[in-house]
């Protein structure tokens, strides 16, 4: 009794090691000259069905102003956002502003897909220079970066 007792308890903690280990993210791509800047979630969707467990979150973050700052920052919100809800794939989209999110302004998005094995990251970002609206009843200005 006391071996069955004990090979139980060795292959829970090999049992246990190995979820650990899976759990752990896969490299997400490196942003060079990009930081991850603070964001904010405007909504969330799941989209789970029988076989997979999915989400979409909207974020917004006015720090996050170059294409490199916007491509690390959808990066960041998908592994945080993977990890507090343990789905298993994470749809990131930056929107221009809380008051249009949703309607189709999308300055980055990142689609993380844990347990994919060829292409577990799809980055896009923007260079579009966003300006402020004049009050809120009117969109905000998108400007298109100049080329030097």
């Amino acid at each position: 009794m006391k071996k069955v007792i004990k090979r139980f308890i060795v292959a829970l903690i090999v049992s246990m090691a190995s979820a650990t280990q899976a759990e752990q993210p896969k490299t997400p791509p490196e942003i060079k000259g990009g930081t991850a800047k603070e964001y904010e979630i405007v909504s969330a969707e799941d989209l789970s069905n029988g076989y997979r467990n999915r989400h979409r979150w909207f974020i917004v973050s006015d720090a996050a102003k170059t294409f490199e700052d916007r491509a690390a920052t959808v990066i960041k919100a998908a592994i945080d956002l993977k990890k507090q809800t343990r789905t298993q794939e994470a749809f990131i989209v930056m929107d221009i502003s809380k008051e249009f999110s949703g309607h189709g302004d999308v300055i980055a998005m990142a689609d993380y897909v844990y347990d994919s094995k060829d292409a577990p990251w799809k980055v896009q970002s923007s260079d579009i220079i966003v300006k402020k609206p004049l009050n809120k009843n009117h969109m905000p200005f998108i400007l298109l970066k100049e080329a030097k």
